[in-house]
């Protein structure tokens, strides 16, 4: 076989293993993911030396499958290969890095706030349970926007992340490109036989020009579009919410607003959960500084900091357990109820 085809190989069955994750299939996916990872070493092996940024993304996406397929030690094993290689492109290094980074925690055991017996933190500055406890009495609520219609689709098969839906609905090669790596100016649609029409919101708000402004330690605009497509975001207040319905792109169109139980969401998800201290999704009018350091877990955000977003890696499958009420809003206007 050529590199082509263990790579498309290696597309489809790390596609496979997201769509039996998200359906709670977690021994299917880890098997998954360890068939996706063999195929991308071997097209890997097969891939010419002198593609030195198709080498990059390819070590990234080989080390990444081993790391879901919990073999951190092969995982491990591939990173550090490929970052002796002298040619390894840039963005390639600092992937494969923070892929490390990952790993190294995974692998040294660290006691969780909530396994302390003894007052204290979990860091300096770090919030403690009864601060956690704090944080989610202040914010009760989660509120996140979707397109008209999407409640249906959301019911069915969760509220996923941009990178989620795209595995779900088959999207890959150049058209997953543009729709995961690079900036939406519009609302697009995804279509796939015996789904419903999904859309992905456009991303108008931001633009390479603000992110080159605003990025940190070396994180280049294409990173920051795939960190935030692989996250599902809500605001804590409602304030945030009817600011961004009540903007002129969106106060005149119609918009669902699902609302989530905060304290059910992070006891279910609390290993997947981010905060984060801006909306990551806007460099207008201001961009912010805003880098790999922007979202923090739980355990380690920062005590007293600001928390503007929550969101949650790869979106929530069981969603609808957690809902309070979705209902649709021009503006900030509410127009009708979907569920309360």
């Amino acid at each position: 076989m050529s590199w082509v085809e263990h790579h498309k190989r290696s597309e489809r069955l790390a596609s496979e293993a997201q769509v039996a994750l998200f359906k709670d299939r977690k021994a299917d996916a880890l098997k998954l993911y360890a068939q996706a990872a063999d195929a991308e070493d071997k097209a890997l092996a097969d891939l010419d030396r002198s593609k030195v940024r198709t080498v990059g993304i390819s070590a990234v996406s080989a080390a990444s499958l081993h790391y879901k397929a919990c073999d951190l030690e092969r995982a491990g094993e591939v990173a550090a290969e490929w970052l002796r290689w002298p040619a390894l492109p840039d963005f390639a290094k600092n992937q494969l890095r923070s892929l490390q980074q990952s790993i190294q925690k995974d692998q040294t055991p660290v006691p969780r706030v909530q396994d302390v017996t003894v007052a204290g933190r979990s860091g300096v500055n770090s919030m403690n349970e009864e601060e956690v406890e704090q944080l989610l009495t202040a914010y009760p609520r989660l509120y996140h926007m979707a397109e008209r219609g999407a409640w249906e689709g959301i019911r069915q098969n969760g509220l996923l992340s941009t990178s989620a839906l795209l595995d779900l609905y088959g999207v890959r090669g150049k058209a997953r490109f543009a729709l995961e790596s690079a900036r939406r100016d519009v609302i697009v649609p995804l279509q796939a036989p015996g789904l419903p029409v999904a859309r992905l919101r456009d991303q108008c708000a931001m633009d390479d020009a603000g992110l080159k402004r605003c990025l940190q330690d070396g994180m280049t605009p294409q990173q920051w579009y795939e960190c935030l497509n692989a996250k599902v975001f809500f605001w804590l207040t409602k304030e945030r919410l009817d600011k961004l319905t009540n903007a002129q792109h969106y106060r005149d169109g119609e918009r669902e607003v699902l609302e989530l139980d905060s304290r059910r969401v992070v006891a279910a998800y609390r290993d997947a959960v981010w905060l984060c201290p801006m909306n990551s999704g806007a460099t207008k009018p201001f961009a912010h500084p805003r880098g790999p350091t922007s979202f923090s877990r739980i355990d380690d955000y920062p005590y007293r900091k600001p928390v503007v977003e929550l969101c949650v890696d790869g979106g929530i499958a069981d969603v609808e357990r957690f809902v309070e009420r979705v209902y649709v809003v021009r503006g900030t206007r509410p127009i009708a109820e979907l569920v309360s």
